[in-house]
């Protein structure tokens, strides 16, 4: 992938600091201004106790990696910058741990975080994916997992509302990669020639991607209970060039495209249609027709397809309802 190799070196456990069977791995972009003391203090104590802490610089101009030269980690630079997915696939070839958690530059996760995930992982042998309650700088709920509409689209679960602790474990359809740790063997069961994240995407639904394959799997996704994370958001400005609204629109092509099977297609196709439709209205200038390498879309259809073990009446329990309809019940 054309990237560069730092060692840092290694530190001592703090005292009464357990060490646990995960590695970290943290895609940073362009984040000087985003990454914050209080972030890289929790990496620092973190890194005393994780299998491996990897910092992958997606083509920062900034000198972002730099922030992380103190603390124990390997650091990965990219020659140029090759989105999310690939990133965070860089980083998975290089761990041999049994579970990793991955966690954005703009989230503060407390100090208990990883080690209640490994916990919970380690008791419940279908779960793939667990996470936290995580709110936004407001104290609000940026996530709890997400929810699957008839459109299939997924949508952050009570985001924006105020909610109590999260009292005991809950199942939910999957969760977004803000800070989600995740049993390895299955994220390369889930794996299609060799990438977990699919690199086409850059960024953007390639969580809810993953997540559809891992159902495909009946592989789980958890939310638990314990102190709550911080999403800041700070990296979301991107979400305003018009190049990566086009590509969330082809995103969302390619999910329909490469994991429904014909029979969820037809049921969802007037969903799917009106859910497009709409999203001409809100932002014409990025809407797409194009869902990328058609060959590729196929091959990975395919391979998907062949090793499904979740049926479509399965998978069809998690899904919501018309995301569409004004009068549903928000979260």
């Amino acid at each position: 992938m054309g990237s560069e190799n730092i060692r840092a070196g290694r530190k001592r456990n703090p005292k009464g600091f357990k060490r646990i069977m995960t590695s970290l791995i943290i895609p940073v972009f362009n984040g000087r201004k985003i990454i914050t003391k209080e972030f890289i203090s929790s990496i620092k104590e973190y890194s005393s106790s994780l299998d491996k802490v990897i910092i992958v610089d997606d083509g920062s101009n900034d000198g972002s990696s730099d922030i992380f030269k103190q603390i124990k980690c390997e650091i990965v630079r990219n020659n140029k910058n090759l989105g999310f997915a690939t990133s965070v696939n860089i980083g998975l070839r290089k761990i041999k741990s049994k579970y990793v958690c991955i966690l954005n530059q703009d989230c503060l996760i407390p100090n208990d975080w990883i080690a209640n995930a490994e916990s919970f992982l380690n008791k419940n042998k279908n779960a793939a994916a667990v996470s936290g309650l995580i709110l936004d700088s407001l104290g609000n709920v940026d996530t709890a997992g997400h929810l699957l509409w008839s459109d299939w689209v997924c949508t952050e679960r009570f985001s924006g509302m105020k909610v109590s602790k999260i009292k005991k474990p809950q199942e939910v359809f999957g969760l977004s990669a803000t800070a989600t740790t995740y049993r390895v063997s299955a994220l390369l069961e889930a794996a299609v020639n060799q990438q977990v994240f699919d690199e086409s995407f850059r960024m953007y639904l390639e969580d809810v991607d993953l997540n559809i394959r891992l159902r495909h799997l009946n592989w789980e996704s958890w939310i638990i209970p314990g102190k709550e994370a911080m999403h800041q958001r700070g990296s979301s400005n991107a979400r305003k060039e018009l190049k990566v609204r086009r590509g969330g629109a082809s995103n969302y092509l390619k999910i329909i495209f490469k994991n429904l099977s014909e029979k969820e297609r037809m049921s969802a196709s007037f969903f799917c249609a009106m859910s497009f439709f709409w999203g001409m209205l809100k932002d014409p200038l990025a809407t797409t027709f194009n869902a990328g390498d058609d060959s590729r879309l196929e091959e990975w259809r395919k391979i998907i397809a062949s090793r499904r073990r979740c049926s479509e009446e399965d998978i069809s329990r998690w899904i919501c309802g018309f995301r569409l309809n004004p009068w549903r019940t928000k979260g």
